[in-house]
């Protein structure tokens, strides 16, 4: 064969190959349209969405709209996010069987298009990124629409993928299958968002998924059995009337969330501490929970902000118990998945297995190098925590749920009447036969600390938001929702292997030298070895010539 001949076949063949990777590819890209899968190597699967989300899109019988409002020239950091939303996008529609249809729109200088959004609740927001050292804001839109028919829900703003997941497929569901969940709070309230003992950043959370509504203890005179959760703020006392409306919501089946204190925690003028007696005691002892009138420390807790004169300081404190994964119990779906949980001045819970039917269990418990401190308080964080000896160790259950047969508390008592107040008129005498003294679907949680949700805590922690939410979640939806926020990573300490406060900071320091000395060592060898091998290779080079 000539070497013209053999240049014709080779560039034949190499034509062939080309031709054959290009079907090859695009073959791929057919079947890679038709058939979605994605490896997800993080442990609890977090960019994977949850089998809850599929077994959702793949019910889907109706054609949901999705438009992504992203402007087109977002800063580096955003336009990552964009990225991110999209692959995450990408993935319900696959899963969704062509039910949900996607769309990406760009407002850019849309005037009406704008006002539209705002009218939507989808606002341009203020995006800041560096550029040559200096700060420069920037507004864009990174915000979602989803729209079934005439109902629609949105996303505001996306400002990373840790919830979104969750929040898609919470408004995908709340657009299928609309219905107005009341959260009742029954407590003080306060519409300051700068007030660190208030509650306005958790309410402004639950709002976006409940509709809540606030109530006076002092004017509660009975709750609507459509009510979906009750939350009882325990920092206020109840008066008789509020408690009988609390009890029957209870009778009728309702969720009641109870909030509460043993110890109550004056921060002016200075740090204290004193027993708490409340009414609310009364009536959770009487349906088998005591609330103890100690302090639980922890040897595994979280650090507290403190301040002398004008300085700041951070210290860890004990009586800021933090409960890691170990402590939530495993079969319970709202917090078998969490990771931390603080409870900052809390005091322990006792009760009896089983109470007349009523089934007690514990949700979350310190770990087993917790103690109690009992009155007179010393809450100075710079004291020794080290003095407490094995002997006086004992975990201590801090959130506990109730579930079964109860028998009202006012089994044996009058029932109160409505406190009027001046020019008011209640409708009717309130007769013994209106009220229902026993249940068999009772149900209810006791949280052994007022303080973990408020502004000034989520602030510090907010992992505590998400054991909140799930609770409220598991009652008025179930658990089907609970799992895909709750992989979200929010607490991975390095473990030392102990508790004691000297020895892990000497591990830490040990940890600190082997971070700085081991790279550079490992370079130096590496450099040395290599530097060998070439000599080595050169001096053989030479000899073989």
């Amino acid at each position: 064969m000539s070497k013209s001949s053999e240049r014709i076949k080779s560039k034949t063949m190499s034509i062939t190959s080309v031709f054959l990777v290009l079907g090859i590819l695009i073959f791929i890209n057919l079947l890679s349209y038709r058939i979605f899968y994605r490896v997800d190597l993080t442990e609890r699967k977090e960019y994977t969405i949850s089998e809850t989300t599929r077994r959702l899109l793949r019910e889907l019988d109706d054609i949901i709209n999705v438009t992504a409002y992203f402007s087109s020239d977002l800063p580096a950091y955003h336009s990552t996010i964009r990225t991110q939303v999209q692959d995450i996008l990408s993935e319900f529609e696959a899963y969704s069987n062509h039910n949900l249809l996607i769309r990406y729109v760009d407002p850019g200088g849309d005037e009406e298009l704008k006002q539209r959004l705002a009218r939507m609740g989808i606002p341009e927001v203020p995006l800041g990124e560096i550029r040559r050292d200096r700060q420069v804001i920037s507004m864009g839109y990174m915000g979602i629409s989803i729209q079934y028919g005439d109902r629609g829900e949105v996303i505001p703003f996306v400002p990373n993928i840790s919830n979104l997941e969750y929040d898609l497929t919470a408004a995908i569901l709340k657009v299928r299958e609309p219905s107005d969940q009341i959260v009742a709070w029954i407590g003080e309230q306060t519409a300051d968002s700068q007030d660190p003992t208030a509650f306005s950043v958790l309410h402004d959370e639950l709002n976006k998924n409940y509709i809540v509504r606030p109530e006076e203890p002092g004017k509660l005179r009975t709750i609507p059995i459509q009510t979906s959760v009750v939350i009882v703020d325990g920092r206020t006392d109840l008066p008789d009337r509020a408690l009988y409306a609390i009890d029957q919501y209870l009778m009728n089946n309702g969720n009641v969330i109870f909030l509460t204190d043993g110890v109550n925690i004056l921060q002016f003028p200075g740090l204290s501490a004193q027993p708490v007696s409340q009414r609310i005691h009364e009536l959770l002892e009487y349906y088998g929970i005591t609330v103890s009138n100690t302090l639980v420390a922890d040897r595994r807790h979280a650090q507290a902000a403190f301040s002398s004169g004008q300085v700041r300081f951070r210290l860890p404190y004990p009586l800021w118990p933090m409960i890691v994964s170990g402590g939530f119990d495993p079969d319970t779906p709202s917090v078998s998945q969490l990771e931390s949980l603080v409870l900052p001045w809390s005091s322990p819970l006792k009760f009896e297995s089983e109470n007349l039917g009523l089934s007690i269990r514990s949700l979350a418990k310190t770990s087993d190098v917790s103690w109690l401190m009992e009155s007179p308080f010393d809450l100075n964080p710079q004291q020794n925590w080290n003095a407490i000896t094995v002997d006086d160790l004992t975990q201590s259950v801090l959130v506990a749920e109730a579930s079964g047969t109860m028998q009202s508390y006012f089994t044996d008592k009058p029932i109160p009447e409505p406190e009027l107040g001046p020019g008011e008129s209640f409708a009717g005498p309130v007769h013994d036969a209106e009220t229902v003294y026993s249940t068999d679907n009772g149900r209810f949680i006791v949280v052994a600390s007022t303080r973990f949700v408020n502004n000034q805590f989520l602030q510090m922690h907010p992992e505590n938001i998400i054991f909140f939410q799930n609770i409220i979640d598991s009652m008025a939806m179930g658990d089907a929702l609970i799992g895909i926020r709750s992989r979200r990573v929010t607490h991975r300490p390095l473990d030392f292997g102990t508790t004691d406060e000297k020895e892990i900071e000497a591990a830490k320091t040990r940890h600190r030298i082997m971070g700085i000395a081991f790279v550079p060592s490992f370079l130096i060898a590496f450099g040395l070895v290599r530097s060998y091998v070439k000599r080595r290779k050169k001096k053989l080079f030479i000899v073989s010539e």
